[in-house]
């Protein structure tokens, strides 16, 4: 008997009790296995974190540069930027778009603080947008 757990709600003594019988038939569920994505790649890794390590520049480096290259390529556009993280890229984006004071920005109740951090930056009023009942 294989058993995978997912998401169980209030499953009640009796059930847990069965669970723990067959404890050693659990199948775990490998949700985002990097390990075995990253297999087949792994020295094109361990180059490129050892050519950064050597280079000594961090950050707006020479793979920054040939990121933003071969990306705009990718997308087929004349450029592209690389940034920090995707609560700098939103912004970016919102300031792109010419959001400024005054403007509104709806965004869903649920985006977290990354979304809501962004659209501050640029000052608009934030409307959040509540779920339906």
């Amino acid at each position: 008997m294989k058993i995978i757990i997912g998401k169980m709600v209030d499953p009640g003594p009796r059930a847990v009790n069965s669970l723990r019988a067959h404890l050693d038939d659990i199948v775990p569920i490998a949700l985002n296995d990097l390990k075995h994505h990253n297999h087949s790649i792994i020295q094109d890794i361990h180059m490129a974190i050892d050519r950064v390590l050597s280079r000594g520049r961090y950050i707006l480096g020479e793979e920054l540069k040939s990121f933003e290259a071969e990306f705009a390529y990718y997308c087929d556009v004349d450029h592209c930027i690389g940034v920090g993280n995707g609560t700098d890229a939103l912004e970016l984006a919102l300031r792109a778009l010419d959001v400024r004071q005054g403007d509104r920005v709806v965004t869903v109740a649920n985006a977290g603080m990354y979304s809501t951090t962004a659209i501050r930056a640029v000052a608009p009023t934030l409307m959040e947008q509540a779920p339906r009942p």
